[in-house]
This record gives C-alpha cells, sequence and structure tokens, in this order.
C-alpha cells in the first residue's frame, strides 16, 4: 500500500495538467509583447496560382511601417487585386477584417488567437538547425459556428510549434484537411499546410517567412494556390 502514494504522484506530475502548463507558459510569454516599438519592414510576396493546367506567378515588393499612426505602406511595386492578401485563397484561418500584414508585424496576436483553443497533444527536446529547441504539437480549432459545423464531413486541424530559448517560437508548421458538403451535390474540400519563421525584434514577433500551400476542389473545379511572404527588418 505504501507504494501506492509516490505512484499516484507520478501519474499526476505527468499528466494531461502539467502538460497543458507548456500552453499557459507560452501564452504568458506572448502577451507582454505589445508591439508599442516602431518597425519598417521590407516584404516580398510570390503568389503562384495553377488553374486548369497553367501557371501564374506574381511578385510583390513593399515597404511597410507601423508606429503610434497605425500602418502605412510606404512603396508597393502594385500586384493585381488576386493576391492582395497575405492569407492564401481557399484557406479557412482567415478571418473579416485581418489587418493585411498582421502575421508579418504583429505574429504574437496570430498566435495567441489560436492558442486560445489549442489542446496539447505532446512536447519533446528537439534540435532546429543546431540549436536546442522544444517542439509542442497541438490541436487546433477551427472556431466554427453551430450552422457551419452542420455541413462539415471531415476535419483537421493541428500545428508543431518549436520554442527557442526564450520561450518564444521561431518556427511553426500547421496542417489544415477540411470537407464541406453543402447540398448532396456540392462538396468542397481544402487542404492548407503552412509554414511560418519567427523572430522577436524588442516588442513584437514578427513573422521573416510565411508559405500558405492551399489546393483544393470546389463543384468539381480543382484550385491550387501558393503565397510565400518574406520580411526583412529594415533601420
Amino acid at each position: 500500500m505504501r507504494h501506492t502514494i509516490p505512484t499516484l504522484l507520478v501519474l499526476v506530475c505527468t499528466g494531461p495538467g502539467l502538460r497543458a502548463d507548456a500552453l499557459t507558459d507560452l501564452t504568458v510569454r506572448l502577451k507582454p509583447l505589445r508591439a508599442q516599438t516602431p518597425i519598417t519592414l521590407k516584404l516580398e510576396q510570390t503568389s503562384t496560382e495553377w488553374d486548369e493546367g497553367k501557371e501564374r506567378k506574381e511578385v510583390r515588393t513593399l515597404k511597410v511601417a507601423e508606429g503610434p499612426g497605425g500602418l502605412k505602406v510606404l512603396e508597393d511595386s502594385g500586384a493585381s487585386s488576386a493576391f492582395r492578401s497575405t492569407k492564401a485563397p481557399g484557406d479557412p484561418t482567415a478571418k473579416k477584417g485581418d489587418s493585411q500584414w498582421r502575421r508579418q508585424l504583429r505574429a504574437q496576436e496570430d498566435l495567441l488567437e489560436e492558442l486560445e483553443k489549442a489542446t496539447l497533444v505532446g512536447e519533446s527536446p528537439e534540435v532546429l538547425e543546431g540549436r536546442p529547441v522544444r517542439r509542442l504539437r497541438l490541436k487546433l480549432s477551427l472556431d466554427l459556428d453551430e450552422e457551419a459545423r452542420k455541413h462539415v464531413k471531415r476535419s483537421t486541424m493541428e500545428a508543431t510549434l518549436w520554442l527557442g530559448a526564450d520561450g518564444l517560437p521561431v518556427a511553426m508548421e500547421r496542417r489544415i484537411d477540411l470537407e464541406v458538403r453543402a447540398m448532396i451535390f456540392v462538396k468542397v474540400w481544402t487542404k492548407v499546410n503552412s509554414r511560418y519563421r519567427f523572430v522577436r525584434v524588442q516588442d513584437r514577433l514578427i513573422t521573416t517567412e510565411a508559405t500558405d500551400a492551399v489546393e483544393g476542389e470546389a463543384m468539381g473545379h480543382p484550385f491550387k494556390v501558393r503565397v510565400t511572404v518574406r520580411a526583412t527588418p529594415l533601420p
């Protein structure tokens, strides 16, 4: 009987409650990043769309600044309106009203939203590009309302985060697989694979590289899009 209590302590100390503290700790580290310090970024966006066997590619370069006066676009090479968003078409994580370059300028805000309803699946030490990191595997929520959930036939949304020595994310991969059927003959499926690299700049986390690869089919019409945005801080 005297072995029962130590055994229970081991189970409690390695159970879901303690593992979930990794998410709490990450949230605590992200919240103080208020993004008040002015910053200027050079952005290079490459968008490629495949439609009916044809490939269309566009490159856009910008210089954006954010400070007390809000976001300002200082320079813009002017890509077509089809690729004005950093969220690839068909990405179910895109929200109406999103600031266009928020993930580049204030990545911590996007991450905090995703972590709010995330579930920790696993945690382990790892090495990324020669640096020791902590790897978190997460199950995410699409945050759909009740009416939308009625039409979802299949959904998977998961992510992997790599945390640096300061406990902040340095990289992330996210996978979404969604199938929706609105009516008997209306079927839509989408797969989104995203990769992000992060760097802390004073009181903000910026996304130095973001790639969203989207493919799917809507009412028998296949689509495929890849959008990559690289950001470089300027003096």
